[in-house]
């Protein structure tokens, strides 16, 4: 902090007039004596990550204890989902084998791409020299205008399309490499999340939520949980029926 007398104040135009201000200011006075105390906003720890499963999103309305969808009336209970979502929870951190295959397939992916890219800048390097070639032929005259355009077409054709292809490639590869660095780092941190689940607050939730959830569909029998950083295979979404569960880890009805 610089001394006063090194200060500069610039006037500026106030945002709001004096009398706004000061009952502004006897608003939150009153609310500090406990007259007139603002509720605090719920919040949804899957708001517009759950969708019904005829494709709108889920909200809760005022006072209900439900996501509901608006188009169909599909709904299903705060608690449910909470509790359906943490008991998946403990699945997605303690599925060592599906996620050592998930990244196991990632990294046959990228050394896959990384191989065609080599290809790729191979044959990019070949089709320059052929063109190259070509070009001498005619230079010397060995080659027409006609034979040295039915020559030099399909090479500069084909190395346009390489050269259009090497930078998607790469960009892939790039993706590969970071989409894999990330999930085992969200593998890493999910381990203790069932544990601390019960004891973190609504935002934490919901940090976590975005974090690690892709979507969530409800439907009328059973209930779809896409964990991010996971493949989209059939295998790894969850489901589970609405009713009375025979597993007793979800004994509980789904309204």
């Amino acid at each position: 902090m610089k001394p006063e007398d090194q200060w500069v104040t610039t006037a500026v135009e106030a945002i709001v007039t004096t009398e706004i201000w000061d009952e502004c200011n006897q608003v939150l006075q009153q609310t500090y004596r406990g007259q007139h105390r603002p509720m605090k906003k719920p919040v949804n720890v899957f708001a517009s990550i759950v969708h019904c499963v005829c494709g709108q999103r889920m909200h809760v309305p005022s006072n209900s204890p439900k996501y509901i969808c608006r188009t169909c009336h599909n709904k299903i209970a705060i608690v449910d989902l909470e509790g359906i979502f943490c008991d998946e929870l403990q699945n997605y951190s303690v599925s060592p084998d599906k996620i050592s295959a998930y990244l196991a397939e990632a990294d046959n992916s990228l050394t896959e791409k990384e191989r065609m890219l080599e290809h790729q800048r191979a044959e990019l390097q070949k089709l320059q020299d052929e063109i190259g070639r070509v070009y001498r032929l005619y230079q010397e005259g060995q080659l027409d205008t006609a034979g040295f355009g039915r020559f030099y077409k399909p090479l500069e054709e084909r190395r346009k399309q390489i050269q259009e292809d090497i930078p998607r490639l790469q960009a892939e590869i790039d993706v590969s490499k970071v989409s894999t660095i990330s999930a085992e780092e969200v593998v890493r941190e999910a381990q203790n999340l069932h544990r601390l689940w019960t004891k973190l607050d609504p935002p934490e939730k919901r940090q976590i939520v975005e974090a690690i959830t892709e979507k969530i569909v409800v439907g009328k029998d059973e209930i779809e949980i896409t964990f991010c950083y996971l493949p989209p295979w059939k295998d790894m979404a969850f489901g589970w029926r609405k009713g009375w569960d025979s597993n007793p880890r979800y004994g509980y009805p789904y309204a």
